[in-house]
């Protein structure tokens, strides 16, 4: 996947990862929830994208919260592949 349009360093090398860290997982969280709010007030943001996007946020959250790293990594990918 070609996450470019990724505009914070941190959380592209997170994207671009193999294996990222818990840590590195939930600044990269952080940063994806405020681009969720931000798009909350963006009138060109689709509820649909943004409801795609909110679901990955909260499966981000609840693979770093299970322990399953890998799938809260793929979530996060997802979220920013929306």
């Amino acid at each position: 996947m070609n996450f470019d349009h990724v505009q914070d360093e941190h959380t592209l090398r997170v994207l671009r990862a193999e294996r990222p860290t818990e840590k590195e997982l939930c600044e990269a969280l952080e940063f994806a929830g405020e681009c969720l709010s931000a798009d909350e007030e963006d009138e060109d943001v689709s509820i649909e994208v943004w409801n795609a996007r909110a679901e990955a946020l909260d499966d981000v959250l609840q693979g770093i919260e299970g322990g399953d790293l890998i799938a809260a990594h793929a979530a996060l990918r997802k979220f920013w592949s929306v």
